[in-house]
């Protein structure tokens, strides 16, 4: 999660840039988002109810991951033409209503497997724990795109930018979040949990219909 967020974040923070100095309106980050927001909530609704019971939540958020990875690379077929990037905003918009959809949709499941190991439910912690997690992200996806356009050269406010300065907005825009994209995907490849949900449904439906008193959960 916190990876995903961070990569989320760079993007977010280095686009406004992006459109200033790639097609000289700044104004456009608006459009952009409007677009990206349009198609997020779309597919929440139409398409991730159907892909997650087809495929499951980890696959649906590595799916839609490798789908980010895509709408990012297609702005390098021209990186200065409005309809690029509004098919960017699209692509990007549909993947993250899955992203942000599935990263969410996992606690409940992280929550439940852990009163399935533990026999304690521990809500508090894990949503404390993932409050932390996209708090952190916002602060070092920040650092890392103000750093990489730092460290190119970029000047704020400045009419023109150096090449340098543009080769670093540019990757902060696509090469950085598509590199935290496959780290967060290798990280994804390890979650195994999709497979043995139903058994840990069952077993703690079990134990609570047995209404054991051993077997009596604490809430944290």
């Amino acid at each position: 999660m916190l990876i995903l967020f961070s990569a989320d974040v760079v993007f977010s923070t280095a686009n406004t840039y992006y459109c200033r100095y790639f097609l000289n309106d700044a104004n456009f980050v608006g459009t952009f988002i409007a677009i990206t927001n349009v198609c997020k909530i779309g597919a929440m609704v139409l398409f991730l109810p159907y892909c997650i019971r087809k495929i499951g939540k980890r696959n649906a958020l590595i799916f839609a991951s490798l789908v980010e990875i895509i709408a990012l690379s297609i702005r390098y077929i021209d990186p200065s033409s409005v309809s690029i990037n509004m098919a960017v905003a699209v692509v990007l918009g549909l993947a993250k209503g899955f992203t942000y959809a599935c990263m969410f949709s996992l606690l409940p499941d992280t929550v439940d497997y852990g009163e399935y190991i533990s026999r304690e439910r521990h809500s508090g912690l894990v949503y404390a724990s993932a409050s932390f997690a996209t708090k952190l992200a916002s602060g070092v996806g920040a650092i890392i795109a103000s750093g990489v356009m730092q460290f190119g050269g970029y000047v704020n406010n400045y009419v023109t930018q150096s090449p340098s300065a543009m080769e670093a907005i540019m990757y902060s825009t696509t090469l950085i979040p598509i590199i935290m994209f496959v780290a967060g995907i290798c990280i994804i490849s390890f979650y195994k949990l999709d497979k043995i949900f139903p058994e840990v449904i069952k077993e703690l439906k079990r134990r609570k219909d047995q209404n054991n008193p051993d077997l009596d959960i604490k809430v944290s």
